[in-house]
């Protein structure tokens, strides 16, 4: 069978599944005479899309079915009408036909699933829609439910598919592509949606997928040169040397009266006017403090035009709440912030199985989203990084995804990086030819493991005069600077394990397989490099720990070159070459790292996968061990940063399980975490001794390091 015929005889399937009455709309008369008034049967079809969401009768709904015939369709469509959830209303290509909806000369945009109207439980099957450029959206769906998108091709608009404030609605088997401003874009407040099988590609400007929230994030920072009283219950603020008219994306926003407006403007004071690098990025928890004395509303005045801030863009007012208006007049320093509510935030989005390339920036983009899987794509030749999570992520999970031949214009990107998330797991990833392969920027609770990060070396940016590449590399920690509210500053409670990270970097690169923390940026501290297998890595320092100290042990470490680590502690820093006995001694004398890690070459094949007798069988360590003798289900150990409970939905939908670990040699599956009191709780009763290892599980006689578990 074709793949035409078998795309053709999958929508028939697909759209016959509905049982209900069958229409025709047929542009160029094939099966007969067309004509808006007449049945829509096959001998006498409609001939526009307009009367399949008219109010003439007969009307399409639930359970029926629309069969579009092939031909050119230069017209847009408004859906207000559906299906139900067990009879959907499928509007479908004709079988072996290729009906186009095209908006060429048109200001309008394509397929619009209406806000308004009840337009849910619908399938759109099988049509191509083109030429909605330069501001029309060639597919529409706005706070709808029920919704399939399959097999669609949509090119040639501003954004090619754009949902928003939408439940359960699926994107599969779709080419969406050369769209100007978004391919596929997944905007606020999405709940439970699927994203699979497609090819999204050839996005001219922006990213090809965008899953966005805005958060909240400071538009504005700076010393202030005084606060002082204006009027009843205000007080007037003025920067030193910030004009608030060049205010990022000249969003601040004031109020009349406290809770008028969705987003306002709020401010936080400081009483120092000089900043460290921790203090500067954004503290986690609240938007606004219960007692209110830390966070302050902006006020519009009446004579700056309705604006927070002054003609001059000097000064802002603020009101004084609950605080102490002689406490604010004390303050030096000041960020301004823009604020969201939490019902923004998309959540519970599963994204399979796609190819994503050749975006003008990131393949793969997302903001401010809850509870996603991304799993089996593949991200490659897009101008940035291939997947980009940020800006208050949480519940995150990476598993089994490619990411290749990425940063083809911009330098500093990567592979896959994390930035402004917490909860995540990045497990069984590839990636390799990008700039640098990973990163993990202002983490908590990142889990990374089981990755193959491999020829990450800058081999597509542009060079520098001397046609060298710098910055390229493996995997690294810092503590993130965009000053984004919700993830603390710097990382700290992340683990990096059982990954294997060779060939990165270049001879020029500062760093070349992990690098831990960057000075100038918020503190990263007490990361775990666990297990890794670590060879044949270039750069000055290949590994770079700096500004406080990381925790390694059980890795392997191999360099044709010279090869070792630049330790930057606050007694200052220290360069050891791990080739040299003596000087491999003493790091480990001096730091406590590394004490059973091994300093050997391991022969691996061109995956990575360790060969037979490599030190790396059985090579590993414990990920923690266990703190007390017991027998039961809650397990108490020194560190829970290495494992995962799974990633449920917010309804209790298991979509990836717990980790199968091995406390001594009982096995069990992790259930649930506490994090605070460091304890593991397994699905059955198991008994431990105390200073038992706690690993994955593992064939041999220990674990083996690097990605893969070899037996």
């Amino acid at each position: 069978m074709s793949r035409i015929c078998g795309v053709a005889t999958a929508l028939l399937l697909t759209c016959a599944l509905t049982r209900g009455a069958e229409y025709y709309v047929d542009v160029e008369s094939r099966g007969g005479k067309a004509d808006d008034g007449g049945p829509g049967s096959l001998a006498k079809p409609w001939r526009t899309l307009t009367r399949v969401v008219s109010d003439q009768r007969p009307s399409p709904g639930p359970g029926d079915t629309v069969w579009i015939r092939g031909g050119v369709y230069k017209e847009s469509m408004r859906l207000t009408r559906g299906g139900a959830p067990d009879r959907p209303l499928s509007i479908c290509a004709f079988r072996d036909e290729k009906p186009i909806v095209d908006g060429e000369g048109m200001r309008r945009n394509g397929i619009i699933f209406a806000s308004e109207g009840t337009a849910d439980h619908i399938l759109l099957a099988g049509v191509v829609l083109r030429n909605f450029a330069p501001r029309g959206v060639a597919l529409s769906v706005t706070n709808r439910t029920g919704i399939t998108i399959r097999k669609v091709d949509v090119s040639g608009a501003r954004i090619g598919v754009w949902l928003t404030r939408c439940t359960d609605c699926k994107l599969l088997e779709s080419d969406v592509h050369h769209c100007g401003e978004g391919n596929v874009y997944l905007d606020i407040g999405c709940r439970d949606l699927l994203v699979a099988d497609n090819h999204i590609h050839h996005n001219l400007k922006k990213h090809s997928l965008s899953i966005y929230a805005p958060g909240n994030a400071v538009r504005a920072r700076g010393e202030l040169a005084s606060v002082v009283p204006h009027g009843p219950g205000l007080v007037q603020a003025t920067f030193v040397d910030i004009d608030l008219r060049k205010s990022r994306a000249k969003t601040l926003k004031g109020q009349d009266a406290a809770g008028t407006l969705a987003n306002p403007g709020l401010a936080l004071l400081f009483a120092k006017a000089k900043l460290t690098p921790d203090e500067l990025a954004m503290p986690g928890g609240a938007v606004r403090l219960p007692d209110g004395r830390d966070w302050f509303v902006l006020h519009a005045n009446p004579d700056w035009d309705g604006k927070p801030y002054s003609p001059d863009g000097k000064s802002v007012l603020i009101e004084v709440g609950k605080a102490s208006t002689a406490d604010l007049v004390a303050a030096k320093h000041m960020y301004l912030v823009n604020t969201y509510s939490s019902d923004v935030a998309s959540q519970d989005i599963r994204i399979l199985r796609n190819e994503v390339d050749h975006s003008a920036v990131q393949g793969i983009w997302m903001q401010r989203t809850e509870g996603v899987l991304f799993q089996g794509n593949r991200t490659h030749h897009n101008g940035a990084t291939g997947i980009q999570i940020e800006s208050l992520c949480r519940r995150v999970w990476l598993d089994g995804n490619i990411s290749y031949a990425n940063c083809q214009t911009y330098g500093h990107e990567t592979g896959i990086w994390l930035d402004e998330t917490i909860e995540a797991v990045v497990q069984n990833n590839i990636v390799y030819e990008n700039q640098k392969g990973m990163g993990v920027t202002q983490g908590e609770w990142t889990l990374v493991r089981r990755n193959v990060i491999r020829d990450n070396r800058g081999q597509h940016i542009t060079k520098d005069v001397a046609g060298r590449r710098r910055n390229a590399g493996g995997f690294w920690y810092s503590g993130g600077r965009h000053y984004h509210l919700g993830a603390p500053p710097g990382s700290r409670n992340n683990a990096f394990v059982h990954n294997t990270v060779v060939r990165n970097g270049w001879e020029t690169s500062a760093w070349g397989g992990i690098q831990h923390g960057i000075s100038g940026y918020p503190t990263a501290e007490g990361n775990r490099f666990l297990n890794n297998l670590l060879q044949d890595n270039l750069g000055t320092h290949p590994i770079y720990v700096g500004r406080t100290p990381a925790i390694l042990d059980g890795n392997l470490y191999f360099g044709n070159k010279p090869f070792g680590v630049l330790w930057v502690a606050p007694e200052g820093k220290a360069t050891y070459d791990f080739a040299d006995a003596k000087s491999r001694a003493a790091y480990q004398r001096a730091t406590g790292q590394d004490v059973h890690s091994q300093f050997i070459v391991s022969p691996t094949d061109d995956a990575g996968r360790p060969m037979p007798a490599s030190p790396a069988i059985d090579g590993g360590q414990p990920l923690t061990r266990t703190t007390t003798a017991g027998t039961g289900m809650a397990i108490s150990v020194e560190d829970t940063s290495c494992f995962t409970a799974g990633l449920k939905t917010r309804t209790g939908e298991v979509v990836m399980p717990g980790d199968e670990i091995m406390v001594g040699k009982a096995m069990a599956r992790v259930v649930d975490i506490d994090r605070a009191k460091a304890v593991l709780t397994v699905d059955q009763k198991i008994r431990w001794q105390k200073g038992d290892g706690v690993s994955y599980r593992y064939q041999g006689n220990g674990p083996d390091v690097g990605a893969f578990e070899v037996r």
